[in-house]
């Protein structure tokens, strides 16, 4: 073997009393160059089956050699190798990898990882990867308001040289759909959908440099790693994207008509109940459409229109209203019935089940 072929032993994973020697491309090295793995078949054979049959099977060696061992070419990529057999030798370096890598990088650096663990079926380390990767997202309503609001905060925070300084503390949506839709984990698949829908299209993870905007700059808001996803899934989330909206602007449209179509909406016939009633009705569409099409007026780009938090909003200018206190309980239980029903036709709007 040519020592002065770009040929790299690797710094930590290149064992003096190793029996056999694989190579693997590293893509991220420049010039990108094959790393050298001096490892013990083995201990790599107790680990994984399909590692025990390749040594077992001799024709895998060939005849070429290097440092007086075999040398095995894999076709894997080396950065994806060299995280494999760490964990192998150590297996308290998947936790400290997971636990280390910034959320928002997480789906994107344990793809590769996910992929090789698979394909040689070392113990639980996908089943692993994949537990951590749901840990970070929502998946019931609340959860969801409650990772809204940590965003909200983050972006009080924003750093304006840096458009994802608001966001690395949390999952990115992009990359979990793709890691989710390659390694069957629809669990995270609503809530990251829906952070995407709420995610411009020039927020480009890793991009702090955008076309102007003359709408003015929507500062804090995340970005995505818009570059991951395949025709399929662009075309999946627009779709899924464009029936939200639309349900979203006829749950706006009939809002207080809804309500006030209620039967428990002043039901009595009291003189004092029909006085009421009287002085409710209209109120009620300044309370509930009105104050819903002043949000949305300042929404500077529709892009990154959070149906979810405007609704919510609204319970607040409800409550705020010259409505009685029933009235306000009564707007504020449709409000919140939508908002269940939005979240819960996620899975059908962006197709997270089933056959894809």
């Amino acid at each position: 073997m040519d020592q002065n072929s770009g040929l790299i032993e690797h710094d930590k994973l290149y064992f003096a009393d190793g029996d056999v020697v694989l190579s693997a491309k590293n893509e991220t090295l420049e010039p990108q160059a094959t790393v050298l793995f001096r490892v013990d078949k083995l201990f790599l054979s107790r680990h994984s089956e399909v590692f025990h049959n390749m040594f077992a099977d001799a024709s895998e060696f060939g005849q070429e050699t290097y440092d007086g061992v075999p040398l095995v070419p894999m076709t894997d990529r080396g950065e994806d190798l060299a995280l494999l057999i760490s964990i192998i030798y150590d297996p308290s370096a998947l936790h400290n990898f997971l636990e280390g890598t910034p959320p928002a990088e997480l789906a994107t650096q344990v793809l590769g990882l996910a992929d090789i663990s698979r394909k040689y079926m070392v113990g639980k380390v996908c089943e692993t990867i994949v537990a951590k990767v749901q840990s970070l997202w929502p998946t019931t309503l609340e959860e969801w308001d409650a990772h809204r609001r940590r965003l909200g905060e983050a972006q009080m925070e924003y750093i304006p040289e840096s458009i994802e300084a608001c966001g690395g503390a949390f999952p990115e949506p992009a990359s979990t759909i793709v890691f989710a839709l390659k390694h069957d984990v629809p669990s995270v698949l609503p809530a990251a959908f829906y952070q995407l829908a709420c995610t411009r299209f020039d927020h480009v993870y890793g991009n702090d440099e955008r076309p102007g905007d003359r709408f003015g700059a929507v500062q804090g808001f995340l970005a995505a790693h818009w570059e991951l996803l395949d025709m399929q899934t662009l075309r999946r989330f627009l779709l899924g994207k464009e029936y939200m909206l639309g349900d979203f602007k006829a749950t706006f449209d009939g809002l207080a008509d809804e309500v006030q179509a209620d039967p428990s909406f002043h039901p009595g016939r009291s003189h004092e109940e029909r006085h009421q009633r009287a002085l409710c009705e209209p109120i009620m569409k300044d309370a509930v459409t009105a104050r819903l099409e002043d949000r949305l007026c300042s929404v500077s780009n529709l892009a990154d229109l959070d149906c979810l938090q405007i609704l919510e909003e609204s319970n607040f200018h409800v409550h705020v209203a010259e409505l009685c206190f029933s009235c306000k309980l009564l707007v504020n239980q449709h409000v919140d019935a939508h908002r269940e029903r939005i979240w819960g036709c996620l899975p059908e709007w962006f197709r997270t089940e089933g056959d894809t």
